[in-house]
């Protein structure tokens, strides 16, 4: 748990909040009335008398021994009086490029810390968004990543994110080229074992069958939707590269 507690709105409004990674929180609303707007099929607010969650707008919450504003960028409504935010869209590259990096998502705290990956505006660099906190053993993980092998630089959007740079390594500049044209079954053997390894993700699980382009992927797919997809197409959405590239 990286965050918790309780806002109090008025005298029969409360809201409990717990933070269990650094891009989602999940909130208790108590108060005897509440209404939920919807686009479509989307959640885009949830309102009580006296409180507003809206995406699109921000929210300060208690995370890491220190308040730290959460973006809204999404809603999900998961009971009665519960609902679940994130404060970003989570990147294909996060899945796929940031095993380029080497080490295992425990080491560079992918379910806790890391905010989001992304791919520099030149495409020759990988982006690490992190939440900063003021956690003794976050701090000293930020000065570990500054020694990491191709770290080149530090910069801060927020004052409640960090980003760390690194060069995108030699071997892998190819696969970031054929990440960006959703190329996945075209990646080098070196970078789909790391993308396993990386995730701990067994052989013949979906990722595996994204990879290597596996036929009873195709099959399943072609049976959901309704329609042939030529053996020829990759598995997998191609990425948005205006999701996929942070600017700066």
């Amino acid at each position: 748990m990286q965050g918790f507690g309780t806002i109090v709105v008025s005298d029969n409004c409360t809201i409990n909040y717990e933070i269990p990674n650094a891009f989602t929180v999940e909130l208790e609303i108590i108060s005897p009335s509440s209404m939920t707007k919807y686009d479509k099929d989307k959640i885009i607010e949830v309102l009580t008398p006296n409180f507003s969650l809206k995406v699109g707008e921000s929210i300060k919450l208690s995370y890491g021994n220190k308040e730290s504003v959460f973006f809204i960028n999404s809603i999900e409504h998961i009971s009665k009086n519960r609902y679940r935010f994130f404060s970003t869209k989570i990147t294909k590259a996060r899945h796929f490029i940031m095993p380029c990096l080497g080490k295992t998502r425990d080491f560079w705290h992918y379910d806790t810390w890391l905010h989001n990956c992304y791919i520099g505006p030149d495409t020759n660099d990988i982006v690490l968004v992190y939440r900063f906190g003021k956690n003794p053993k976050y701090l000293e993980f930020e000065n570990s990543l500054r020694q990491y092998p191709n770290y080149f630089m530090t910069s801060e959007p927020t004052y409640d994110l960090t980003c760390f740079h690194f060069r995108v390594p030699k071997e892998h500049k190819k696969d970031v080229e054929l990440f960006i044209e959703g190329k996945y079954s075209n990646f080098s053997e070196n970078l789909k074992t790391k993308i396993l390894n990386f995730h701990k993700f067994e052989p013949f699980g979906k990722t595996w069958k994204i990879l290597n382009k596996d036929s009873s992927l195709r099959e399943q797919m072609e049976l959901d939707f309704g329609a042939v997809i030529h053996k020829g197409l990759d598995l997998y959405d191609i990425p948005d590269i205006k999701e996929e590239m942070l600017m700066l």
